[in-house]
């Protein structure tokens, strides 16, 4: 008796799938529900979201003048002089895109900030490329106030790969 309840109940199942099977090749037949020939992943949803990819800044230079990303380089400035930075930065290509934010602050022996860029005034870089990574450069200038030994600290965010990384650079004001 059990057996023929089981045999009943695969027959019924097997008769629902051949139904809804009929079902939907008559509604796609009909042209209700669009066949469209398409290589995106249905389920294109990070469950667990897993970024990899490296994000570097190969170097952070001070100069006292900067033309066209040409640099004389300098540890060391008169009180008064604008200050040139140039950010060379490397960073891994995820999903086609490159995001980058850049961020600085100067502080000086005490370790008090004599200057940060403000969040409004960040350097946002967005790229579509093809290639597996990119190197990018950023500059900015500034003029610090008083002397002696300060420090730059260059902060570098890739949003996308989640990845932030830090550069010091010390310089002297006399």
């Amino acid at each position: 008796m059990k057996q023929a309840s089981v045999m009943v109940k695969l027959v019924v199942f097997l008769i629902v799938i051949v139904i809804t099977s009929s079902i939907v090749l008559l509604l796609v037949r009909t042209g209700v529900v669009d066949q469209t020939n398409s290589n995106e992943n249905v389920l294109n949803i990070d469950f667990i979201p897993i970024t990899t990819g490296d994000l570097n800044i190969r170097s952070v230079i001070l100069c006292g003048s900067l033309e066209e990303f040409e640099c004389l380089e300098s540890e060391e400035f008169s009180v008064g002089e604008k200050v040139n930075v140039l950010f060379l930065v490397e960073t891994d290509v995820d999903a086609g895109r490159v995001l980058l934010v850049r961020s600085y602050k100067v502080t000086n022996a005490n370790g008090e900030v004599v200057f940060a860029s403000s969040g409004k005034n960040n350097v946002v870089f967005e790229e579509t490329s093809e290639k597996s990574a990119e190197l990018v450069g950023f500059s900015d200038s500034f003029t610090p106030s008083g002397s002696g030994e300060f420090t730059l600290d260059a902060i570098i965010e890739n949003p996308i790969l989640g990845k932030k990384v830090t550069a010091s650079k010390r310089f002297v004001i006399g």
